[in-house]
């Protein structure tokens, strides 16, 4: 089956989550409930446009109650300043590379939550299997009997 856009496309939320902007470098089949411009339709850089486009706010245009939504003409209405096309290509190299330092720090901070809780295990072994034989007691004659544990928010006092 073909897709519905020919290349790269920007997909914007237009119900439920109305507002969120996507990109897609590839060809794809944007359903009902959202808007997309793709290369055919705009003659700027569609990458650049990803990244600007959460700054006009659009998830605070919402007119329905009963379901968010983004009228198309609301989004329309929102202005954008345009620079040159040389200059939207270079903004979108320099956030490419932010955009690959981020996800490289999320990486490495999943790696480190992995390693913290790898060497738990290794030190003192699976709490559930108990492999050193520890006294085991309940959460509940572990807290303070003049303290409670909180559900949710936490009271003051």
């Amino acid at each position: 089956m073909k897709p519905f856009t020919s290349g790269p496309v920007v997909v914007i939320g237009r119900k439920g989550s109305f507002g969120e902007i996507h990109y897609s470098k590839n060809p794809c089949w944007p359903i009902d409930t959202t808007y997309y411009i793709d290369v055919n339709s705009t003659q700027c850089d569609l990458k650049w446009l990803s990244y600007v486009l959460p700054s006009l706010g659009l998830t605070t245009l919402n007119r329905a109650a009963a379901i968010p939504g983004l009228n198309r003409e609301d989004a329309y209405r929102q202005p954008l300043s345009l620079p040159p096309l040389a200059e939207q290509r270079r903004i979108v190299q320099v956030l490419e590379r932010v955009d690959a330092l981020r996800s490289k720090r999320q990486q490495a901070v999943a790696l480190l939550d992995r390693l913290t809780q790898s060497i738990f295990l290794e030190m003192f072994g699976n709490p559930r299997e108990n492999p050193n034989g520890w006294p085991v007691d309940s959460l509940a004659n572990l807290a303070d009997s003049d303290d409670r544990i909180n559900y949710g928010v936490v009271q003051p006092g």
